[in-house]
């Protein structure tokens, strides 16, 4: 019986495997981009929900205190029950408060589902405190933009790290605006209204509080929480600011940059329990010496610096949340008249579209 040859199996040509690779390559290429705006989506997502539940606790915060919070509670103040500020100093016999500052952020947490941390925190003695250091260095979800990409999360420099205690306070990405400073005015050369009541925000610095009615601007005209992300770095222009641009920023900014071995950290209110977890509008300029650095005063209102301003690691701008609890992208081009506008609570202007 004759048999015939099994034909020879035929596999890939050089050519056609090198085509199969063109095309798979391809794909990916399409692939890798769409899989980073989902990542990116979702990231902004998470992000836009956070500020929801700190507009949720401010507001329910408001009703049981019939105020909202302000940014910090004055140190000069008698802090009593559920540690309120009370008027004027302290009676006699009563602890001393006059380092005890106590940011917004930690007076919310019972709103935010967090009591027991909240039961936790010492009132009676500094934010930085070693009694503290369970609650401030805790790093905190709600607080915390995912969209972030510090390399860093807990601050080297400055509250309990300056205090010899690690780690140190856990970053947050968020603050109060709490009103517009001087620089403001003067650099985008506008009638100096600083020091008045028209420029206070809802969560004003101390004496000052606001109830829902004292937002006389209205409320969804009115900001009230902001991005500030991506500290204890110091990031100008979508770059970490290097040594030249330290060298190339103004006193003012360097005034808020601690430098440890020649790296530069963001020591302006970068733990989320720190008091200084909110900031004052005044506006970037970018440094003519140096891209990564800048000058206090100008009219990039946001994603010119995470130092002290709104900033955020979102593309084309920064969310913020309302006085109504809402909340807006803010796009980085903004008018500075406009942004202005909305941070105050009572500064009776007209606000366009934004």
């Amino acid at each position: 019986m004759l048999h015939r040859p099994r034909p020879r199996a035929r596999g890939f040509t050089l050519i056609e495997l090198l085509v199969v690779i063109a095309i798979i390559a391809v794909l990916i290429s399409l692939l890798l981009p769409a899989v980073q705006q989902a990542r990116e989506a979702a990231r902004r997502s998470q992000c836009k929900n956070n500020m929801k539940q700190m507009g949720l606790a401010l507001h329910n915060y408001e009703s049981s205190h019939s105020s909202f919070p302000p940014s910090r509670f004055d140190p000069k103040t008698c802090i009593g029950t559920p540690y309120a500020p009370g008027t004027g100093d302290c009676p006699a016999g009563t602890p001393d408060m006059t380092t005890s500052y106590i940011s917004w952020t930690v007076m919310v947490l019972p709103y935010m589902d967090q009591a027991p941390l909240y039961n936790t925190y010492n009132p009676n003695q500094p934010w930085w405190d070693i009694s503290n250091l369970p609650v401030v260095s805790k790093p905190m979800a709600v607080f915390t933009c995912p969209s972030t990409p510090s390399i860093s999360r807990f601050d080297p420099a400055w509250g309990p790290a300056a205090a010899g205690y690690s780690p140190g306070s856990a970053a947050g990405d968020y603050g109060s605006m709490n009103e517009i400073k001087k620089a403001y005015y003067t650099g985008n050369g506008l009638t100096d209204l600083s020091g008045t009541a028209q420029v206070q925000g809802v969560l004003a610095k101390p004496p000052y509080t606001a109830k829902v009615r004292d937002v006389a601007d209205g409320t969804s005209n009115t900001i009230m929480v902001v991005e500030s992300a991506g500290k204890p770095e110091p990031w100008v222009f979508a770059k970490v600011m290097t040594a030249a641009g330290y060298t190339g920023s103004d006193s003012k900014a360097k005034a808020k940059i601690t430098q440890i071995g020649g790296v530069n950290w963001n020591h302006d209110g970068t733990g989320w329990a720190d008091p200084d977890a909110g900031l004052s509008l005044d506006g970037t300029t970018r440094s003519a010496t140096d891209s990564s650095g800048f000058t206090i005063g100008g009219r990039t209102m946001v994603n010119g610096t995470n130092v002290s301003e709104v900033y955020s690691f979102h593309v084309g701008g920064a969310h913020v949340c309302m006085a109504d609890g809402s909340v807006r992208f803010i796009s980085e081009n903004v008018s500075y008249v406009t942004f202005g506008a909305l941070c105050t609570r009572a500064g009776g202007e007209i606000v366009g579209e934004f």
